[in-house]
């Protein structure tokens, strides 16, 4: 077996060959740790591990490497660069449309970057927005904001943030409709339809105003157009059946409503009556009237009379005159009246008379009798 020169540090510093066998092996050792490379499980490792620098390429537009993106800093490769991931990788990472994955961090919502080996990605300006692949920036749809403080850079519809406003000028923020319109776009703002109630606090009008109550109008500024200001409810005396309406319908006579906000009127109980419209409340049929139904007062007829709270004319019995309000007795009734009672009188005086004549003779009969007993008691002397 042959020599293979192996070098070895001696004292004084000089230095020797040495042959044998344990030289020869710790030479092939060497040589083959030169010549032959172990295979790294991913180009990322292989680059970090060996400084491959032939491995990186630039991170495509829409996304970047650095800071804290995941190859940053290693194998290696400048800062928007990455190296090629292997065949059939498939984790985190960005692929651009119809491109292959990479290790470069894809440009979060909001951002973008239109260009290659980017370290960070860009801010749209105020009513723009990233691209679908996020590779450019477009101007925000009618009705759309975008900034970066409202809506984190991306385009979002003002009827998503305030329902009512409109967007402004420039499309970077929403602007609150005037008094009596809304936004249903978030582009324009429209007149609200007719009874259609505006909510101050909320800026929109979606509900009509409901039934009993009544829309109150008022003039959309800088228009000539009105609409619904307030729903108020409607007095006592009125009504509104029906929902959208900008007055109240007086009750009718013969009805009425003491309360408000209501849909319907009340009906008069029988013998009371409501002779106008917008009643409250309703009276009782006076004496000398008689009321038909709810809403009709006639005077009593002649010969007649008609009590309180009368639907009809009544007859007097006989020997009975009639007033609108009572029956009297007549002269005939009374002269009837007085004689019957001239004619009790005597009867009972007569009673009286006959009673008092017949208690006399029974008197008379007993003192007799009383009599005639206390002369058979008395003894009879004889002569001497």
């Amino acid at each position: 077996m042959g020599c293979m020169a192996a070098w070895r540090r001696q004292e004084g510093g000089s230095w020797r060959w040495l042959c044998g066998v344990g030289g020869t092996m710790l030479l092939l050792m060497l040589w083959s740790a030169v010549l032959v490379v172990p295979s790294p499980t991913s180009s990322l490792q292989g680059a970090k591990r060996f400084g491959n620098t032939s491995s990186c390429e630039p991170c495509p537009p829409a996304s970047f490497t650095g800071g804290q993106s995941p190859c940053f800093g290693h194998g290696g490769c400048k800062a928007g660069w990455c190296p090629t991931p292997p065949k059939g990788y498939s984790g985190p990472g960005y692929t651009p449309p119809g491109g292959n994955i990479t290790y470069c961090t894809r440009c979060t919502q909001g951002t973008y970057q239109d260009k290659s080996g980017a370290t960070s990605c860009k801010l749209c300006s105020p009513g723009h927005g990233p691209t679908k692949f996020r590779t450019g920036c477009e101007r925000c749809n009618p009705g759309e904001v975008s900034s970066f403080t409202l809506t984190n850079g991306i385009c979002v519809s003002c009827v998503e943030l305030h329902y009512g406003y409109h967007n402004s000028a420039n499309q970077s923020e929403c602007i609150p409709c005037e008094a009596g319109t809304m936004s249903l776009d978030g582009a324009t703002c429209s007149v609200c339809q007719p009874g259609f109630y505006w909510d101050p606090r909320k800026r929109t009008c979606p509900v009509a105003c409901p039934a009993g109550r009544r829309c109150t109008s008022a003039t959309v500024p800088g228009r000539n157009d009105t609409y619904c200001a307030t729903c108020d409810e409607c007095p006592p005396g009125s009504v509104q059946p029906k929902d959208g309406r900008y007055s109240c319908t007086l009750c009718p006579t013969g009805t009425f409503q003491d309360l408000q906000g209501q849909t319907a009127c009340k009906a008069c109980d029988v013998g009371f009556v409501q002779l106008e419209k917008g009643g409250v409340t309703c009276i009782a049929c006076p004496a000398g009237s008689y009321c038909p139904d709810s809403s009709t007062m006639k005077p009593c007829p002649r010969h007649r009379y008609c009590p309180p709270q009368s639907t009809r004319p009544h007859t007097c019995p006989s020997m009975f005159k009639a007033t609108p309000k009572e029956c009297k007795a007549t002269g005939q009734l009374i002269a009837v009246i007085s004689c019957l009672s001239v004619a009790g009188v005597a009867v009972v005086g007569i009673v009286v008379y006959r009673w008092r004549k017949a208690r006399h003779k029974r008197e008379l009969e007993r003192e007799v009798l009383l009599r005639a007993q206390k002369q058979r008691r008395r003894p009879v002397y004889s002569g001497l």
